[in-house]
């Protein structure tokens, strides 16, 4: 049932104001009133407040900090620079908050990075 551009869902009649226009390409659907181009309501005038995302880097000094033990432990049991530093986060020596396993992934990711002199970007 398309009438004008408009489309109702399963059929039934919706409110004029929870249409939605279907724009040029295929799956692209847009808000009534909008083009393609222009940006969402959302982000219109809004600005992200705070540092940009990656930009603080808190907890890098205490994860330096446990290099030494992180190679010790690849050494000493032949794992992987992940599995390393999961154990290390289980046994609670990784700073921060949240899953151990993210806090395990950034240990990783910064090590990795460190020891291939690679440049840290964010």
């Amino acid at each position: 049932m398309i009438q004008n551009n408009l489309f109702y869902a399963r059929g039934a009649p919706m409110h004029p104001s929870l249409m939605v226009i279907v724009g040029p390409g295929i799956g692209q659907s847009v808000p009534r009133g909008l083009s393609v181009d222009e940006p969402a309501p959302q982000q219109i005038g809004k600005k992200r407040r705070g540092p940009q995302p990656g930009k603080v880097r808190r907890y890098d000094d205490s994860d330096r900090a446990l290099y030494l033990e992180l190679e010790q432990i690849m050494n000493r049991t032949k794992e992987s620079c992940s599995a390393a530093a999961l154990i290390l986060a289980e046994s609670g020596k990784v700073a921060g908050r949240g899953m151990h396993k993210s806090s395990a992934k950034r240990l990783a990711t910064l090590y990795q990075h460190d020891r291939r002199g690679c440049s840290r970007t964010g």
